[in-house]
C-alpha cells in the first residue's frame, strides 16, 4: 500500500515533465499521450521494486525512452482497446468525496446533499457500477475514443480529474461506459459539476454542458458519446449564461436556465430542430436551489419547475408546449430533484429539510433530516404518496496522503 501511495505521489508531481519528455521524443501530442500511458502502465506493474530503489524518475524516463525506441523499430500501433487494458491494471483505490452517498428516494428521486459528485443515467435499463475508480491523468477523451452509451458521469479534484498535463488550466469530468471504459470530457475551467452544470441524458447517449474544450460555439453544447461529436445550440457565449436543469425522458430535449443578470429564463431546447422555447418569464436566480430546479413526468408530456419567490419557492407545472397548468406555493420546501415524479407520474415528491442550512460543519451536515411529502401531478394539490424506504448505499472511499499534489480532496 505504501508503494502504491508513493507511486501515485510521484505520478502526480512528475506527470507534466514526463509528458513534455514524451512530446520531445514523439513530436506529436496524441502519440506522446499514448507513450506516457503505456510507460506508466508498465512501470506501475513493478512499482514496489521501483519505489524501493529510491528516486523512480531515472527508471521511468529510461523506460519511456526504451518504449519509444521499441515502438519506432517495430512500427507498432496502439490497439484500439488500450484504455480498457489500462483500466484492468488500474489501482484499486475507489473514488468518493467525504460523506458522499447515493440515496434511493421513491425509486429515482434525487435527495439534496449528493452535490455534483456522480450522476448515473436514468431509466429502467440504467446500469450503475458497483464502484467508481478514478481515471488516469492521461485518460483518453470522449472525442478521441468515444465510450458509447454511459452509465455514470462524475468529477472531483483528485488525480486524474485535474488539468491536462499539456495545459495550465482547465478541468475534467469522467465518463464510465456501459462496458466499463473510462473516458474524460475536458473543459476550459475547473468549475463544471457532474449532475448540475453537466448532465448525462436518461438513455446514457448524450451529455449536455455549457462549454467544452475546443467545442463548438453556443451556450449549450451537447456531446454524443457514441460518436464523440458535439453540437452547439444558442447564440450566446459559452459558460456565461446557462445551466442545465433537466433532460426530457426521451433524451430529445433539455431544459436549461439561461442567466440574464440576477434573473434566469427557463428555456426548453429541442435537440433535433434547435428550437428554443421560453418557459414563463424571467425569475430571480437562486443558486442554492438550482439542483432542485425542474423535473419531467415519466412520459415527457409535462414538467414542473421551481421559481424562487420572496418568501420561498413556487412550483409551476407546464405541458409539453410550455403552457402553465397550475402553480403551488412550496414555502421552504424543495422539489425532489430531476426524478421527483413517482414512477406512474401521478405524484410529485417535495422535500422539507430540518437542521443546519448554511456554513455547516460535518456533524451538522450528518444531523440533517429530510421529510418527503407529495403533490398531485394533475392539480398541484397536497396528497399522499409512496412510503420512502430508507435505502442508503455508501461508496467506499480511500484517501491518498498529500505530498506534492493532492490525490484526493
Amino acid at each position: 500500500m505504501e508503494a502504491q501511495d508513493s507511486f501515485h505521489a510521484y505520478v502526480s508531481g512528475r506527470l507534466a515533465a514526463l509528458s513534455r519528455l514524451a512530446f520531445l521524443l514523439c513530436g506529436d501530442r496524441h502519440t506522446a499521450e499514448d507513450l506516457v500511458q503505456v510507460t506508466l502502465i508498465r512501470v506501475a506493474a513493478r512499482r514496489e521494486r521501483v519505489i524501493a530503489g529510491g528516486d523512480p524518475d531515472p527508471y521511468v524516463r529510461r523506460a519511456m525512452v526504451n518504449q519509444h525506441v521499441s515502438l519506432w523499430r517495430r512500427r507498432w500501433r496502439l490497439p484500439g482497446d488500450v484504455w480498457r487494458r489500462g483500466r484492468r491494471r488500474r489501482y484499486q483505490g475507489r473514488i468518493a468525496g467525504a460523506g458522499t452517498a447515493l440515496l434511493c428516494l421513491v425509486g429515482v428521486a434525487v435527495l439534496p446533499g449528493l452535490g455534483g459528485g456522480a450522476q448515473p443515467a436514468e431509466g429502467a435499463t440504467a446500469v450503475i457500477p458497483a464502484s467508481i475508480e478514478r481515471p488516469y491523468p492521461w485518460q483518453a477523451t470522449v472525442d478521441a475514443s468515444p465510450p458509447g452509451r454511459a452509465s455514470v458521469l462524475f468529477g472531483g479534484d483528485s488525480l486524474g480529474l485535474g488539468s491536462d498535463p499539456f495545459e495550465t488550466e482547465g478541468g475534467k469530468l469522467a465518463v464510465v461506459g456501459r462496458g466499463g471504459d473510462y473516458r474524460t470530457l475536458r473543459y476550459p475551467t475547473g468549475k463544471q459539476r457532474a449532475g448540475l452544470d453537466v448532465r448525462l441524458s436518461p438513455d446514457g447517449h448524450l451529455v449536455a454542458q455549457s462549454e467544452l474544450h475546443d467545442g463548438p460555439a453556443g451556450w449549450l453544447v451537447v456531446t454524443d458519446l457514441r460518436t464523440g461529436r458535439s453540437r452547439g445550440y444558442g447564440n450566446g457565449p459559452a459558460a456565461c449564461c446557462y445551466e442545465v436543469a433537466a433532460w426530457r425522458p426521451d433524451s430529445g430535449a433539455v431544459l436549461v436556465q439561461h442567466r440574464v443578470g440576477e434573473h434566469s429564463q427557463l428555456t426548453l431546447v429541442d435537440l433535433a430542430s434547435g428550437t428554443e422555447l421560453p418557459i414563463d418569464g424571467a425569475a430571480p436566480r437562486d443558486v442554492d436551489r438550482f439542483a432542485w430546479a425542474a423535473a419531467f413526468a415519466p412520459d415527457g408530456a409535462s414538467f414542473v419547475a421551481a421559481f424562487p419567490t420572496g418568501g420561498g419557492t413556487e412550483l409551476r407545472a407546464f405541458d409539453a408546449n410550455g403552457q402553465r397548468r397550475w402553480s403551488h406555493d412550496l414555502g421552504s420546501r424543495r422539489l425532489a430533484g430531476a426524478g421527483a415524479y413517482t414512477a406512474d407520474g401521478s405524484a410529485i415528491a417535495v422535500l422539507t429539510m430540518t437542521g443546519c442550512a448554511d456554513d455547516c460543519d460535518p456533524a451538522q451536515l450528518a444531523g440533517r433530516r429530510w421529510t418527503v411529502s407529495y403533490l398531485d401531478a394533475a392539480t398541484g394539490a397536497e396528497r399522499g404518496g409512496p412510503a420512502v424506504t430508507a435505502a442508503v448505499v455508501l461508496i467506499r472511499r480511500r484517501v491518498m496522503r498529500r505530498r506534492r499534489a493532492a490525490a484526493w480532496a
